[in-house]
């Protein structure tokens, strides 16, 4: 699970910066951000899904993940 988490941070952080560098226009970044963090939602999501936890500590390290990578995409999003 950690392999695939820090896979999808990494890309969509890389996503991001690119989509940054492309677009001026603070809107236009934030449109297509949002996408691209939606999607990344839905991959995590599907993935959570299917996955096993070895037990009630991996579920809790998970969505203190989770609640980080959420506080991430909105740093990068706006900005901040």
């Amino acid at each position: 699970m950690q392999d695939f988490y820090t896979k999808l941070l990494s890309d969509i952080e890389d996503q991001l910066q690119f989509v940054n560098a492309e677009h001026d226009v603070i809107q236009k970044r934030a449109e297509e951000s949002y996408v691209l963090i939606a999607k990344s939602y839905e991959r995590l999501q599907l993935f959570i899904l299917k996955y096993k936890f070895k037990n009630q500590s991996d579920e809790i390290k998970y969505f203190n993940r989770y609640i980080r990578l959420e506080r991430i995409f909105n740093s990068l999003i706006l900005g901040v």
